[in-house]
């Protein structure tokens, strides 16, 4: 049985994000467009996240999608993050989740020679609408000198997770992205929604969608 999300938020975001319509549409918006031209949309299909670590899904509320890439098999997998303080160590979060999906896939394929590509998406919501201010990169973790980073180079590992960063992005914004209108309208909750007494009203212009849900 999957884990229930532990608030409203995480329960909004785990049902809409459920939907590949909803998900693709997310990650079209963040992926760089010559990218996001060799992902097989049509072919998206949800996966358990069982198998992550339990300690590491106490933590946030994850979703997994398995798809082609130019044929080939690849994940995308986002969570979603709004706490008041940035986690420091996303970049190593997001390196624990993609070992994870890559040991279950070797599980699966014992023979595989080639693991797939995993890429990374975290959607970062502060209820105080601060903005990211963590590494997205996991070298920036290492705590070294910039010569010894320098005389290191490509020896460091470089995961890089993409940020889908809601505190940096206006309300028009948001209406203005290719979304589906049930993401639509979740992004712009998560942004404006949280301690927002006048979310009603502030809602209001959102109607014509809103109807479109109904």
């Amino acid at each position: 049985m999957a884990e229930q999300p532990k608030n409203p938020h995480d329960a909004y975001f785990r049902h809409v994000m459920s939907e590949a319509t909803a998900a693709a549409g997310e990650l079209r918006t963040v992926l760089p467009e010559t990218a996001a031209a060799h992902v097989d949309w049509d072919g998206m299909e949800m996966q358990s996240c069982s198998f992550v670590p339990k300690e590491l899904r106490s933590r946030y509320t994850d979703v997994l999608y398995r798809t082609r890439w130019d044929g080939r098999d690849a994940f995308v997998f986002m969570l979603i993050e709004h706490q008041s303080s940035t986690d420091e160590l996303m970049a190593f979060r997001m390196l624990e989740y993609t070992v994870a999906i890559w040991n279950r896939y070797l599980r699966r394929h014992p023979h595989a020679r080639r693991l797939p590509v995993v890429i990374p998406v975290v959607v970062h919501c502060d209820p105080r609408g601060h903005r990211w201010t963590a590494p997205t990169e996991l070298s920036d973790l290492l705590d070294v000198d910039p010569g010894v980073r320098s005389a290191l180079g490509e020896c460091l590992p470089r995961l890089r997770f993409l940020l889908d960063d809601l505190g940096a992005v206006d309300v028009a914004a948001l209406r203005a992205r290719k979304l589906s209108v049930i993401a639509k309208v979740l992004f712009i909750s998560l942004k404006i929604g949280p301690g927002n007494a006048r979310l009603g009203h502030d809602l209001l212009p959102l109607e014509g969608e809103l109807r479109l849900l109904v």
